[in-house]
This record gives C-alpha cells, structure tokens and sequence, in this order.
C-alpha cells in the first residue's frame, strides 16, 4: 500500500504539540508497517525546510517537496480544489494528515486527518485575531467532513466534533498519543537545581492553556507543606 504523509506542519515556525506528534508517531508507523511505502509530503517557497533526514533512513520511506506556496494550496484546495496531492504524489491509497491543513484527494484515495481539538471554534477568544481568521480560512469543519476517516486524541475531542461537526460517531477513532519510551527512566538536565517545591506545566505560552491559573493555584498549594504535585498541560 502506498500511503502519502502531509507532514507540512514541520515547517511551522514555532515548535508545538503538533510538531511532537510527527516527530514520534511516524518512526513507530515506519517500522510497523514495513510491508508499506511512505511518502512525505512537503512544500515551502520562500521558509527554510526543516531537516528530515532521520525519516529517511528508513528504506520504506521517500520524501517528495515542493514549492508550491502553502497560501496557493490552501485557497486552491476550495476553489476549485485543486492540485489532488494523492496524483501530485504518483497516485496514493491513503493520505494521512497529522492535522487539518487543507488539501485534496482523488476519489480512489482514503483520507485519514487527525483532530487533537477544536478549541480555536469552541473558545475563539482565547486565539489571537490573526489565528482566527487563519481557522476561518482553512475551514477546519470542511477537512472533517472531507475525511474518510478521523483520528481524535482523546474522547472529549470525539464528542466535540459529534457535537460541533455533527459527524458520525463511527467515522471518529479515538487514538491517544503515545509516549516516547527513550524518556522513560531517564533523569532531565537541568541548567540550574530544582527546588524541591514546584510545579511543572509543558505547553506553549497563550491564553488558552491557561497559564496565569496555574501560577494562581501555584500560590495557593505553596501554603501547605510537603508540595510535591507535578502537573502537564
């Protein structure tokens, strides 16, 4: 089976929770599907690439780039939607979107997207006003209901996109994140000791991770002795 990888949002200019997706999903998937072959997908024009060299080690996989300006493919995915990236790619059984950037299939290719949330049309106030209009413009409810196949990353992401998207049940599996075994049983380097009083959060900086309440509940839970509570958001 030929199976096509939308890994375009490498190329984003700030490292995220998407990027780390990638990054340890698709070794996983490269050596459990041995029997396939992978091609990624890329397009930049005028940003740098990012190094993909350590997908390409593997001899199942071949890397196909572009450059072809992501505005354009956005917009001709809609009108009309143009280029099909399965034939853009020697023709595909299955594309798989990490996330739902727009793009377009051929009826003979499945498309499988994953949705890791919908916040940016449950909470629009806590995205900046140029995230809006970006959310508007790719029409992410679009890329679901052009999707043959849903990969949401937790429960409460699947009944948001029932509820919002009124799509089917069964076309949403639920699939939760992996975790990096090269982590496990290892100590982190820190540049600076610890205390032993803190409290750990591993996001990005915005509004809607809700930041300024942990530091809130940092205060409160500092009162009391013995605090030893790790959180991750």
């Amino acid at each position: 089976m030929k199976i096509g990888i939308d890994i375009r949002p490498l190329q984003a200019p700030h490292f995220g929770g998407i990027s780390e997706y990638i990054n340890n999903l698709l070794p996983e998937l490269f050596k459990a599907g041995l029997k396939h072959q992978f091609i990624l997908f890329v397009s930049s024009f005028n940003e740098p690439l990012s190094d993909y060299s350590k997908f390409l080690k593997y001899k199942n996989v071949e890397l196909k780039s572009y450059r072809i300006p992501n505005k354009i493919l956005f917009f001709c995915s809609r009108f009309p939607p143009l280029p099909q990236i399965d034939k853009l790619l020697g023709g595909l059984d299955v594309l798989f979107c990490p996330h739902f950037f727009p793009v377009s299939v051929s009826k003979k290719c499945r498309k499988i997207t994953t949705f890791h949330d919908i916040s940016f049309d449950i909470f629009p106030e806590l995205f900046s006003w140029r995230q809006r209009i970006w959310h508007k413009f790719v029409y992410p409810k679009k890329q679901a209901r052009n999707s043959d196949t849903i990969i949401s990353v937790s429960h409460s992401t699947k009944q948001d996109l029932i509820k919002h998207y009124r799509l089917a049940e069964d076309k949403i599996r639920v699939v939760y994140s992996g975790i990096n075994k090269k982590l496990l049983g290892q100590e982190t380097q820190m540049p600076t000791p610890l205390p032993k009083k803190y409290i750990l959060t591993l996001s990005v900086i915005g509004p809607r991770k809700n930041t300024i309440s942990l530091i809130r509940a940092f205060n409160i839970l500092k009162k009391f002795e013995g605090l030893g509570y790790i959180t991750a958001g």
